[in-house]
């Protein structure tokens, strides 16, 4: 059976996702098109004051401060730093986690893999390089 490949366009880049994330952020990129268009045609009532003997229905609504494209370009960009992460080696990976999901020092890190600081430094710099890169991203982030 053929992989079919998702893409999702950010900017004017189109970005890899999954079929899932794809489907995800489609339904909703659908559902507030179809939003925008109801509004447009009819007057829209503020149900804020309006009780329930059970909920209040503010806890009910979607929120409607949460911009689902930010939410979308985020995910997008993790999963694709996922990807990249993975395909880095199981030393640079092992940095990573030493000093992102663990949140050791760069001291701290040296000391426990016997490699000195300024070499940890230098390597982080080459890891977020290459992980920019092959994100499409040139700048620090």
């Amino acid at each position: 059976m053929e992989n079919k490949k998702f893409y999702w366009i950010i900017d004017g880049k189109y970005y890899e996702v999954s079929n899932e994330t794809y489907l995800k952020y489609k339904k909703d990129y659908d559902h507030s098109k179809r939003l925008k268009e109801y509004e447009a045609e009819v007057t829209v009532l503020s149900l804020d004051k309006v009780i329930t003997n059970e909920l209040d229905l503010s806890e009910v609504l979607p929120d409607p401060s949460v911009n689902v494209e930010d939410s979308a370009i985020n995910s997008i960009l993790l999963e694709k730093m996922r990807k990249e992460r993975n395909k880095l080696s199981l030393d640079e990976k092992l940095l990573l986690e030493l000093l992102f999901e663990r949140g050791k020092s760069q001291e701290e890190a040296a000391k426990i893999t016997g490699i000195p600081q300024s070499t940890i430094s230098y390597r982080l710099e080459r890891i977020l390089k290459k992980l920019r890169k092959a994100m499409g991203l040139n700048k620090k982030i």
